[in-house]
Parts: structure tokens; C-alpha cells; sequence
């Protein structure tokens, strides 16, 4: 009996060891795609026989999937599957492609009609090719002095909508040339081609007379002592480690993933308070980065672009350097993508993580202490930051989440890059998307205004804050208002709060004036709130590119759900204008346009 026993022990034990085992095989459901996976889905995806024969791979990276179906995993061994996008320029069809790794299958097969998906290397290589064969550029080049050699054309795209004409467009625009590449502080004034990237020509040739006469800028390379951060002050052993998927500092975890699209998101954000973890957040990302410049004449230029939906923040991201981009200790990660051909490749040292100083703060319990101020204590915040950067048309963007052991949270968004004298002004304007949490999907979100002087009879010092629910989507779409410091908190279980904080001045009223916003409607609020839908990432639609329609956040709240405790998203619009100046010569500095989510707890409303 007491064998029999021993003999049940022991396989009870060696079945525990092999679970385990296999539990530490399994690779994470939110953890960065390996190049055996993306392979994997490649060859499956080819092998299928939905696949049409003449479709080339435009992008290719994790599938989205509903939080329900892997918040039923805790060990991350949910589902896991890779998303294409493919494009038969025969058919002028586009595909959207699910390959699910774990069971080696084609899960899905979505046919989408009259929309064209973001530009590539191969259509700016395709662009460049059929603008340098084009006699009227050649032309053009010898009537300014220069010639083939000396020129780099570079690929924007057209904007132009599908019901004007069907075909595959883009702009070509030609700059002079360096060792580097192409020098976008040196543009050959005048001088664009709208090209029909499919059929091989060029549809329009602008060779219009330069009306700047300043002078292009010296070129300068970027040193590391211009992009150093002054603020790197931690030395010795990291305080936060990356397994398999999960990012863990001081009571903080989370998972950063690179999507071909948004570029850095984060996943399952997560903190430990007392001995308890809480969910925060389910996905932060930047939905869309639109980028418009002013031409020579300080009028609304062609260029308007969505770098998210046109291009890609992912497909563009850059190798980031040790002691220049990122201080030495910094952990540095990389993750395979797939090429316009097919092939995968490894984007090297794309997604960094380092810790740093962040000065001091008051800490307590305000929920359990508000009347107690020996409660709260000076203390010194560190902050893990975890960043990435893509280098698109001669600027760098830097999308940038920064977690701080005071329970905050910030995602903050840089632009720097070549400065051209031709362009006065350039706006950029940005829509974060906060997939809120907070501790539990049932959340409801809250409009704060501060009023003073409302109390007449005591003082006009006096103010109060005026607190307003919202119900549904629609009313829910708000404006800033400077005047009454208004913000936006966000309320969970356990009365856990967290309050919508922001630093940059808006630009509404200066795009208004532009007429930039026919492209942008989701600039036309400071903050939306939406009811959690998974496919609902884009806050200009998932194809931009062409597109007949108005799509993104207009379309998500028309049925005008409710989202009063329910599981809603949160977007914030935020904006920069970047000029030219003395400072900025031969790097612009960086500017910045950030969002935070700050911990309120215990605020008690009317």
C-alpha cells in the first residue's frame, strides 16, 4: 500500500515537472514574434488555397484578440496568431490574413474592397524607377544644374481618393542627395511627381519655380551628444527584468510589443499595491500620427500623411544606439518582421528599457488618510521607461511609455529630425489610444471642471469642482478648457481612480484654420471615449491610405453605445507645431506632446 502510494507520489510529481516544462516552452501570447513564427505563418498562409497567387505580403505581425479570450490564461498559453495584410495589384483586392501559430492554421480570411493599404519599400522603389525614366524629370534636373546622380526621390503618400482614381498613387518628391541618403534639409524646390505606382507612370509632373529663396542648410550628422538625455543618472545591476513576453520593475508589469502599424504598444499593464496586483490598463498605443507641412508660400502643403495607417511607425523602426539614443545600461530588444518579398528579418535593437530618476513627490493613502497629513512622506520617484523611434521622410518619431513607482503612468510622443528652410511650419497631431482597466473591465469615465468664484457669499476665491458622468459615446466627445482646468477621470472597482493629465497647448483652432482637418476628424475633440470593441484601433480608420470615406472615431461612435460602467477606451488628441528657428540648426530639437494617467483614489464627488 505504501508502495502504491509512493508510485502515485511520484507520477503526481512527474506530471507536475512536465506541465511546468511545457508551461516554459510555451511561448507568451503577448511576447514579441520570432522569426520561426513569422515563418511559420508565411509558409502556412502560402500554402493555403485561399491564398491568391499574384498577392504580395504588405505587412505582417501579431494578431489582435479579444482580452477575454487571453485574460483566461494567467501562464500566457491563450491563443496566439500572426495578422497579414496582402494586396493583389491584378485585382486591386486586399486581404487581411489570420494564421494562428499554435494550431499552424489559416484561422481567417477577410476580403477587403476599394481600400489600399499602407505604402512600402517596394512602391517607393517602384516610384523611384518610373519617375527617373520620365523625360520631363530629367529635364527638370538639367534645368536647375543637376543631374540623376545628384537626387534622391522619396516616396509620400497621395492622399487621393480611390472614387478619383482607382489605381495605386503616390508622390515621388526629389531632394538632393548625400552620402547618406536623401538630404531633407535640401529639397529640390518645385519639383514632385504624382506616379501610378501599379501601371508604371507618371500621372502628373509638377516642375513649379521655387518662391523661397533661403538657403538649404548645412547637413550635419546627428551626434550623441545632441541626443543624449540629461537626466540618465541610475548606475549598477537593472532593477527590472524581460522573460518571455513580460516586462517586471518595482511593482510594475507589463508587455511591449512592436506592431508594424502603431509601432510600440503595451500590452496588459499591471501594478502591485499592497501585496495586491490590479489591472490598469489592457493596451496603450498610438493610433495615429497626421503630419502636414506648410509649403514655401506658408500655405496648406499636399503633404498630409498618416504615418500610422500610410506608412507604418513598426516598419520604419530604427536600430537605437547605446549611449546616444538610449543610456549604456539600457535593455535593448529586437523582433523579427516579414519583407514586401516574403522573407523575414530581425529589426536589431528596436525597443529599449532603462530606468531613471524623477524627482520627488509627496507619496500616501489618500483613500485612507485625507484628513492625516502625517500620512504622506517625500520620497524620491524612479521611472522605467520603454521606448522606440522610427525615421520616416527625414524625422524621427518617438513614442515613449513612462512608468513611475508613484503610480502613474505617461505616454509621451517626440518629433525631431532634419530641419528644410523650404517648410515654415510643420503640424503633427496624435491620437493616443488608452484601453483603460482599472482594477476590472467595469469603468466609467468623468468630466471635471473647476469653478470659481462660486461661492459669493464667502469669497470670490472660493471654487468648486463641478463633476458631469457620461452615459454614452456621443456626448462624451469633449473639448479643453483652459479656463476651468478641466480634465477626465477614470473610475474602477474599489472607487480606484485615475485622472486624464496633459501638457501641450492645443492645436484645434490652428488646424481649423488650415483646412488640415478634412483628413483628421478625430483632431475634432480632445478626447473621445469609445465602447471596448477589438478591432477598433485606428483612430483614422485601418486604411487611410486613399480612402473614400471618413473612417475611425466618427464611425465607432455613431450607434452611440453606452459607456457608463462598461469596458470603453479612452483617446486623446494632442498636437505639436514644429518650426524652424536658430536653435534648431542643423537638428531640430526634440519636441514633445505627452498624456498622463494619474492615481486619484479617494476623491470623493458630488
Amino acid at each position: 500500500m505504501k508502495r502504491e502510494l509512493r508510485v502515485t507520489l511520484l507520477l503526481l510529481a512527474m506530471t507536475t515537472v512536465v506541465a511546468a516544462a511545457q508551461r516554459k516552452g510555451v511561448t507568451h501570447q503577448l511576447a514579441l514574434p520570432t522569426q520561426a513564427e513569422l515563418k511559420q505563418a508565411v509558409d502556412v498562409m502560402k500554402s493555403d488555397s485561399r491564398w491568391p497567387a499574384n498577392a504580395r505580403i504588405m505587412s505582417m505581425g501579431l494578431q489582435e484578440q479579444p482580452k477575454d479570450s487571453l485574460l483566461a490564461y494567467p501562464n500566457g498559453e491563450g491563443p496566439r496568431a500572426m495578422h497579414a495584410v496582402a494586396f493583389d495589384a491584378a485585382t486591386q483586392t486586399t486581404y487581411e490574413i489570420a494564421v494562428d501559430v499554435r494550431r499552424r492554421r489559416v484561422a481567417e480570411v477577410v476580403v477587403r474592397n476599394r481600400v489600399q493599404p499602407a505604402l512600402t519599400q517596394r512602391d517607393a522603389d517602384r516610384a523611384d524607377s518610373v519617375v527617373r525614366a520620365h523625360q520631363g524629370w530629367q529635364q527638370a534636373l538639367v534645368r536647375r544644374g543637376l543631374s540623376p546622380n545628384d537626387v534622391a526621390n522619396v516616396c509620400y503618400a497621395s492622399g487621393s481618393p480611390i472614387t478619383g482614381f482607382p489605381q495605386r498613387l503616390a508622390f515621388a518628391v526629389t531632394y538632393q542627395r548625400s552620402a547618406e541618403g536623401a538630404r531633407y534639409d535640401a529639397p529640390v524646390e518645385g519639383l514632385r511627381c504624382l506616379v501610378d505606382v501599379m501601371n508604371g507612370r507618371v500621372m502628373l509632373l509638377n516642375d513649379a519655380a521655387s518662391t523661397s529663396d533661403a538657403a538649404p542648410l548645412t547637413l550635419a550628422t546627428k551626434t550623441k551628444e545632441q541626443t543624449s538625455s540629461t537626466r540618465l543618472t541610475l548606475s549598477g545591476r537593472p532593477t527590472w527584468t524581460y522573460a518571455n513576453g513580460r516586462l517586471q520593475w518595482r511593482g510594475w508589469t507589463c508587455s511591449p510589443m512592436l506592431t508594424p502599424h502603431e509601432g510600440l504598444v503595451l500590452y496588459d499593464v499591471r501594478r502591485t499595491l499592497d501585496d495586491t496586483t490590479r489591472r490598469i490598463a489592457w493596451r496603450l498605443s498610438l493610433s495615429e500620427l497626421f503630419t502636414a507641412r506648410l509649403d514655401s508660400t506658408g500655405r496648406p502643403s499636399w503633404q498630409q500623411e498618416f504615418l500610422v495607417g500610410e506608412h507604418g511607425l513598426g516598419t520604419y523602426a530604427r536600430t537605437l544606439a547605446r549611449n546616444a539614443d538610449v543610456p549604456s545600461y539600457a535593455t535593448l530588444l529586437s523582433t523579427a518582421a516579414v519583407t514586401d518579398a516574403g522573407d523575414v528579418r530581425t529589426l536589431q535593437d528596436v525597443i529599449a528599457i532603462y530606468e531613471r530618476d524623477a524627482g520627488t513627490s509627496w507619496q500616501g493613502r489618500p483613500a485612507n488618510n485625507a484628513r492625516n497629513p502625517h500620512a504622506y512622506t517625500r520620497e524620491q520617484v524612479r521611472e522605467l521607461v520603454v521606448l522606440s523611434t522610427a525615421r520616416i521622410h527625414g524625422l524621427e518619431y518617438t513614442v515613449a511609455y513612462v512608468l513611475r513607482t508613484d503610480g502613474s503612468l505617461t505616454v509621451d510622443v517626440g518629433v525631431d529630425g532634419s530641419v528644410p528652410t523650404s517648410v515654415p511650419r510643420t503640424y503633427h497631431a496624435a491620437c493616443v489610444r488608452m484601453d483603460v482597466d482599472v482594477h476590472g473591465a467595469a469603468n466609467s469615465i468623468d468630466e471635471i471642471d473647476m469653478l470659481f468664484g462660486a461661492n459669493q457669499v464667502a469669497s470670490k476665491d472660493v471654487f468648486s469642482a463641478d463633476t458631469f458622468g457620461f452615459r454614452y459615446e456621443q456626448e462624451a466627445r469633449r473639448r479643453r478648457d483652459d479656463a476651468t482646468f478641466r480634465s477626465w477621470r477614470v473610475t474602477g472597482a474599489d472607487n480606484a481612480a485615475y485622472t486624464v493629465a496633459y501638457d501641450q497647448p492645443s492645436v484645434l483652432p490652428m488646424l481649423q484654420q488650415t483646412g488640415f482637418r478634412r483628413r483628421t476628424e478625430f483632431m475634432g475633440y480632445d478626447t473621445w471615449t469609445t465602447a471596448y470593441n477589438p478591432v477598433e484601433l485606428f483612430a483614422a480608420g485601418p486604411y487611410p491610405n486613399q480612402a473614400d470615406d471618413v473612417g475611425g472615431l466618427p464611425l465607432f461612435v455613431k450607434n452611440n453605445s453606452a459607456i457608463g460602467r462598461r469596458d470603453i477606451v479612452l483617446w486623446h488628441s494632442m498636437g505639436l507645431i514644429t518650426a524652424p528657428s536658430a536653435s534648431d540648426v542643423p537638428y531640430m530639437r526634440t519636441r514633445h506632446a505627452s498624456v498622463t494617467l494619474l492615481p486619484s483614489d479617494g476623491i470623493v464627488t458630488r
